[in-house]
């Protein structure tokens, strides 16, 4: 699924849990609605980039193949690093 307007907030996202290719990118999105992502339970690939996100805490633990999180100004590398492992 493709959102392609500007949004800030994912209100029922449970509609989207049997995606597997989930394009967020270049929204207003923030890190705050990281927690909502684990109603994407099928999800494999997921593009957060150009966002707003700058910390990955509170990201749920959904069995992802590819994250894309480029363009997240804020985002530390070193936490990304982290992340990955």
């Amino acid at each position: 699924i493709d959102f392609s307007e500007k949004i800030t907030s994912l209100p029922h996202l449970q509609y989207y849990n049997f995606y597997q290719i989930v394009d967020l990118s270049h929204q207003a999105l923030t890190s705050r609605i990281l927690p909502t992502l684990v109603k994407l339970q099928h999800c494999k690939v997921l593009d957060l980039s150009g966002n707003n996100i700058n910390t990955l805490d509170g990201f749920p633990d959904i069995d992802l193949d590819e994250l894309y999180l480029k363009n997240n100004d804020e985002l530390n590398a070193t936490e990304i690093e982290i992340f990955k492992e």
